[in-house]
């Protein structure tokens, strides 16, 4: 039955063209395209992106994308190698995204009327369901990790290094899919 669920929960996620949500999600072979969405730089200045990939057990969770590495790592239950169905994020807008400030305890406060990106979704733990893309800057560079969707507890977990990292203060990517109204 969990197979079942997680079969129909991919093919939300797994879309390639554009969506009612204005951004997709493309196959990612270490190649980036021309639409993927920029997150922030690295500490050697180079561009990362927002990535999700599937996780046995967990789901399909949210990864940073480092062009130059050739592996790819989750936080999800402890450090875990993607090695499954790695997207990337895309859109034909990249400028209708923006970074909201918020915290563990007021996420779901702040994004209320907003459109946070959906990353992944945690089937090892439905309570938390939809991950969203989350942002920390850590030892002066750019992470990203999922957001958990527990009311007041909305932790952001992130990989660093080799170590998995969770955090109280961060930011949440948003889209605004209204050509008439502000992001944030």
């Amino acid at each position: 039955m969990k197979f079942l669920i997680l079969i129909q929960v991919w093919t939300v996620f797994a879309q390639v063209g554009p969506n009612n949500r204005g951004y997709y999600w493309r196959d990612y072979k270490y190649k980036v395209p021309e639409d993927a969405v920029s997150c922030g730089k690295d500490s050697n200045g180079q561009e990362t992106y927002v990535g999700q990939a599937y996780i046995h057990n967990d789901g399909v969770i949210v990864v940073q994308i480092f062009p130059a590495a050739k592996e790819i790592f989750a936080a999800s239950y402890g450090l875990k190698k993607a090695t499954m169905a790695v997207k990337i994020l895309c859109a034909k807008s990249r400028d209708k995204f923006a970074w909201l400030r918020t915290n563990s305890k007021y996420f779901h406060v702040n994004v209320t009327d907003r459109n946070p990106v959906i990353g992944g979704f945690n089937h090892r733990e439905l309570q938390k369901g939809i991950l969203h893309v989350g942002r920390v800057v850590h030892h002066v560079e750019a992470r990203i990790g999922s957001i958990d969707g527990f009311l007041e507890n909305a932790k952001m977990n992130y990989v660093h290094g080799t170590t998995l990292q969770a955090a109280d203060d961060f930011e949440v990517l948003l889209y605004n899919d209204k050509d008439d109204e502000r992001i944030v």
